[in-house]
């Protein structure tokens, strides 16, 4: 195997080794760099798989984006271990502008067909200038009232802690509320509970959504720029590789002062087996 260890390493030292790789980032990058390089494909199958690895860093697939770039490998006809590699552009050092440049982008598209009367926009994010987005609307059946109305007098919701003096739910309070949602959902699977949906269907909206909708501009730009850019390097590299190879191995032969021997005949062609 390619990626395969020797040594097994405990769960501590991977998620330590993920944050912070031995020997920095830096040497994490120009190794990725390196093997990136030497992947036995030509250049243009190669870069087309850095392409579509960089387009998925792009996308709020968390936890599938080495299936998702493999497939798409698969389908561009791109090298499939360079896709891999690609995504791990993707660390804990770029995760957060790349996630921004997503959601922003999310959320003025989404905000920009909302005035235009395509959806309802985002409750949270880039708003146009002089834009008002009104409050979510309570769920079915909810009677809100006084004790439960944030400090702009918009309705609590069940399930997302919006109870009185907290208002919307922050960025971070909506990952929790999801996370709290599913919990709660697989819980109720197995037992009598009721599920809740209301945090799920607010996480969706308002992140999943346009982070899915805004990562596929920058992702195609980037992965455009990529491909552009390795397909020139990675010709002159294997180029150069062959030619220090070429010249290593006309160096031991001159050092054996043998030249290369023809091949012999079979016994069949010379008449001896006659």
């Amino acid at each position: 195997m390619v990626f395969k260890r020797r040594d097994k390493r405990p769960v501590r030292t991977m998620i330590s080794d993920f944050v912070w790789p031995r020997g920095g980032w830096a040497r994490a990058f120009h190794y990725t760099k390196h093997r990136l390089r030497r992947l036995p494909d030509s250049p243009e199958k190669i870069s087309r798989g850095i392409a579509v690895g960089i387009f998925t860093v792009f996308t709020p697939l968390f936890g599938l984006h080495f299936p998702f770039a493999a497939a798409l490998a698969l389908l561009v006809r791109g090298n499939v271990l360079a896709a891999l590699l690609a995504t791990f552009i993707s660390n804990p050092l770029t995760f957060v502008p790349i996630s921004l440049i997503s959601l922003q982008t999310g959320f003025y598209i989404v905000n920009t067909a909302a005035e235009h009367g395509i959806g309802n926009g985002v409750q949270f994010g880039f708003h146009p200038p002089g834009a008002h987005m009104p409050p979510p609307p309570p769920p079915p059946g909810f009677a809100g009232g006084p004790d439960v109305l944030g400090p702009n007098g918009d309705p609590g919701l069940p399930g997302m802690g919006m109870g009185p003096g907290d208002g919307r739910r922050s960025f971070v309070g909506k990952f929790v509320d999801a996370g709290e949602d599913l919990a709660d959902n697989i819980r109720a699977l197995f037992t009598d509970a009721e599920p809740h949906w209301e945090g799920l269907r607010i996480f969706y909206h308002e992140i999943f959504f346009p982070y899915l909708i805004g990562g596929i501009v920058p992702g195609v730009i980037f992965g455009i720029i990529g491909y552009y850019v390795t397909v020139p390097v990675i010709r002159a590299y294997q180029t150069r590789r062959r030619g220090v190879l070429k010249a290593k191995l006309a160096a031991i032969r001159a050092k054996s002062g043998q030249a290369p021997k023809p091949r012999s005949k079979p016994v069949s062609e010379t008449g001896k087996g006659r």
